[in-house]
């Protein structure tokens, strides 16, 4: 087990990974356009937070992010190869929603894919690959998630990729924590 809330202790996953359908390759400043259209979209960002607002301000945090170097580390770009359209983003990160209280530092799962590719397996797809990479690349024996209950696609995801509800929720209380065990 390699459980750490310092990703640089963590041995970086393969740069690119392909699913039977996706590409998953590492986030550049090229980036920041994706990332900000849907970090600004009110229907994307419904479950996950309020939606980002001043453009300017969200891509150079994420630009200065993303040269610092370790926040996007083990984020990946989901691609559609046939048409090499970025359609999502796949990440796994150090848990870090306070006051949940852990024994220990564990690794957490989020995605987030283009509204048009929704209910086409790409999370399931992705979410199943990348979690089973990461847990295969450094032994992890748990992983958590995070999701709105009202947010049934994304729970049907985390179930299908054996996470199971906890009894804790998330600093707001609109969240519940997901868990996955070996």
């Amino acid at each position: 087990m390699n459980q750490t809330t310092n990703q640089s202790c963590l041995p970086d996953l393969p740069a690119n990974l392909s699913t039977t359908r996706f590409s998953l390759r590492p986030v550049t400043a090229n980036d920041a356009t994706f990332f900000w259209r849907h970090f600004s979209d009110p229907t994307i960002m419904a479950y996950i937070r309020e939606p980002a607002s001043d453009k300017q301000a969200f891509q150079a945090i994420f630009l200065d992010d993303l040269a610092a170097g370790e926040k996007y580390r083990h984020y990946r770009m989901i691609i559609d190869p046939p048409t090499n359209d970025t359609i999502g983003i796949i990440l796994i990160r150090p848990f870090s929603e306070s006051p949940v209280p852990l024994a220990a530092p564990i690794m957490e799962m989020g995605y987030m894919v283009t509204q048009k590719w929704w209910g086409k397996g790409v999370a399931y797809e992705v979410a199943h690959f990348y979690h089973q990479t990461a847990i295969n690349h450094w032994g992890l024996d748990q992983m958590l998630a995070v999701v709105q209950p009202e947010n049934r696609a994304s729970v049907r995801v985390l179930e299908k990729c054996g996470f199971k509800a906890t009894n804790k929720t998330s600093a707001d209380g609109k969240a519940v924590v997901y868990q996955w065990r070996a």
